[in-house]
């Protein structure tokens, strides 16, 4: 009985940490752009980056990095608005803003 007392109090701990309204949105990756570029979301929103070009490209800000092969997703969490870019493509950029 106190097993289970237990097991439902982390249960409920659990489900009342994820927002009934998570938010997710998502940015495609091009070859040689982000769209849409500059984000504009909650915080807690999962932003989606999908690699719908034909070129490995990368999402790189302060303090983490990630590479995306063609077809390949990142999915991310965001506490903060941070910019970003592409290290093989300098022209690339993009920005989310939490408000």
């Amino acid at each position: 009985m106190l097993l289970r007392s237990v097991v439902l109090s982390c249960a409920a701990l659990v489900l009342t940490a994820i927002p009934a309204s998570a938010a997710i949105t998502s940015v495609s990756v091009g070859d040689n752009y982000f769209s849409s570029a500059v984000k504009t979301v909650s915080r807690g929103t999962r932003v989606v980056w999908v690699n719908r070009g034909h070129r490995y490209h990368t999402i790189t800000t302060r303090g983490w990095s990630v590479v995306l092969r063609p077809g390949e997703r990142y999915s991310r969490r965001v506490k903060h608005g941070f910019r970003y870019v592409c290290i093989y493509h300098g022209s690339m950029a993009g920005r989310v803003a939490v408000r």
